[in-house]
């Protein structure tokens, strides 16, 4: 699934030019404006420009800017109006000789920088040919938009970033068709109208470097922002994931598959993708392993799980205990965040005191207590044996206890923030346990700054000096962030938190929760894959 050619062009947000406007009468493309009228020259000077004897008058416009006009001494046909606002801009025209005719128009801030020009068609009906946006700091051209037959609305448009440029065709000034080219020429998405079930939608490809899809989808608009259905490819072509909004429930459906086609996981959103309804897990024969449905408040409505499936890890009653002492791996929640905090926490004896303080175990009402005391509040959650067997390998594996911890966290997780425990930070599991918030580079969900070798330095500095939980995580997927099989094989993910137990001059160790698997990475690829951290310090809990 290569891509050989395409026509033109994908998604991004028009970022139209904002400076500031003249506040005197609108004036249209190819209006002509008197030379004296309404104005009151105070000075004349000569001078000489571009090979021709010109003269200039110095007055103000009936706006009290200062107004220079540039005329040609021979024939006194004007050549230049120059507008110098109040607030510091200074609008330069250019004039076709012996006309009123404005040939070009330019733009400068404050500092005297170039940023904008628009480029006027001499042809009737005259109109804006192009218009330009300059980067105010190096001069250069960030976008272009071009106009046809004296509309006031661009017909297409060119943007340029760092690492790629954008074409869009417009329609009615909105983005109609979109091509994304890559800093090296290939493109990287495109998006065009389309026909779909009788009505106008958009299909959106994105391309991977060397050419292969990595989606294809259909969307409302052109922005790609409301999906109607979308699709995600392996390399080799084959579907990895597929999404459908469904008009008739008003939810979002995707499945994940296996490398054979198999479905492993279906989830079940609302219209916007931002609740969890119900996530269907799939044991390897295509059975339903585990069905689990929430409502709004991210409580468990109905929940199946197939004990007799090949996929059932089996409880140990045995290693039910009140603590955390063996073995355990995350389960197919999205969890990893505090599977990644425990292993974290499992790494000190001061986080292990941290644990036996939150866990106990009655032996004889077989019952395990989970207690979270944070800063305002404690949580004391009681569960049966039988509770937290039902609930193995939807949470975790291996250890009972880990799975009965994560019971309370879900409870937790309800009653403060009436949410599945899917998804979260590993600051906030700190938070439930100790009141302590911790530090990340994450801020209000958004990456405030990237891992620098400062950041690891910091960090390393920490785990040698005190006792210290440390997480990291991985970005979401897209076609830029996306792991390659070999990565995937050495135990990494998109969307992913993992233990860092330990940072050398070289190197980053750390634990992967899935599959309890143990990875060593050089600084450089640890900055190369992974976006977010979060540290917390136990050593005064």
């Amino acid at each position: 699934m290569k891509v050989e050619n395409i026509k033109t062009p994908i998604i991004t947000q028009d970022n139209e030019h904002t400076t500031p406007k003249r506040t005197g009468e609108p004036r249209m493309f190819n209006s002509d404006f008197p030379q004296d009228e309404g104005i009151q020259v105070e000075k004349t000077q000569q001078n000489q420009q571009e090979g021709q004897k010109t003269y200039q008058k110095t007055t103000k416009d009936d706006n009290g800017n200062d107004l220079i006009l540039t005329y040609r001494t021979r024939d006194n046909a004007l050549l230049y109006r120059e507008t110098k606002f109040s607030f510091g801009y200074t609008l330069k025209e250019f004039i076709k000789p012996g006309t009123n005719i404005i040939e070009k128009s330019q733009e400068f801030n404050t500092d005297n920088r170039l940023i904008k020009e628009d480029i006027y068609n001499e042809s009737a009906p005259f109109g804006i040919k192009i218009s330009r946006d300059f980067d105010k700091t190096n001069g250069e051209i960030t976008a272009e938009s071009f106009y046809e037959n004296g509309s006031e609305k661009p017909v297409r448009k060119k943007m340029y970033e760092p690492n790629k440029t954008i074409e869009m065709q417009l329609l009615d000034g909105e983005p109609e068709e979109i091509t994304v080219y890559r800093k090296d020429g290939s493109i990287a998405e495109h998006t065009e109208p389309i026909q779909h079930n009788g009505e106008k939608h958009y299909l959106n490809t994105i391309y991977r470097q060397d050419g292969t899809i990595y989606s294809q989808g259909i969307f409302a608009d052109s922005y790609a922002s409301f999906v109607i259905e979308n699709k995600k490819y392996a390399y080799d072509g084959t579907t990895v994931e597929s999404k459908e909004y469904l008009g008739n429930d008003n939810k979002i459906h995707n499945e994940r598959y296996s490398m054979n086609g198999q479905a492993r996981v279906k989830e079940i959103y609302n219209a916007n993708g931002s609740r969890l309804l119900e996530r269907t897990i799939f044991d390897k024969e295509g059975q339903i392993f585990i069905q689990t449905q929430y409502d709004s408040e991210g409580r468990i409505t109905n929940y199946l799980k197939n004990d007799k499936s090949s996929s059932c890890s089996g409880f140990q009653e045995k290693l039910l205990n009140g603590e955390i002492d063996t073995s355990f791996k995350q389960g197919y929640a999205g969890t990893c965040y505090i599977a990644s905090t425990i292993k974290g926490l499992l790494e000190t004896e001061q986080g292990k005191k941290i644990l036996d303080d939150a866990m106990d175990y009655d032996s004889t009402t077989q019952t395990s207590t989970i207690r979270l005391k944070g800063k305002n509040k404690n949580y004391t959650f009681n569960f049966t044996k039988n509770e937290i067997e039902k609930a193995m390998d939807r949470l975790g594996t291996g250890d009972p206890d880990f799975t009965a911890f994560l019971l309370g966290y879900e409870q937790y997780r309800i009653e403060e923030r009436h949410s599945p425990v899917d998804g979260g930070l590993g600051t906030e599991v700190m938070y439930a346990l100790t009141g302590n918030e911790g530090e990340s580079n994450i801020l209000f969900g958004t990456l405030v700054n990237p891992i620098t070798d400062d950041t690891l330095d910091y960090l390393q500095n920490k785990l040698q000096t005190t006792p210290m939980v440390i997480t990291a995580g991985t970005p979401g997927e897209n076609v830029d962030t996306e792991f390659s099989q070999e990565d995937k094989e050495r135990g990494l993910a998109n969307s992913h938190s993992f233990t860092i137990t330990q940072i050398t001059s070289d190197s980053v160790h750390l634990i992967e929760p899935v599959h309890d698997k143990k990875i060593v990475l050089s600084r450089k690829e640890f900055m190369e894959k992974f976006v977010s951290y979060n540290a917390n310090d136990i050593g005064n809990n």
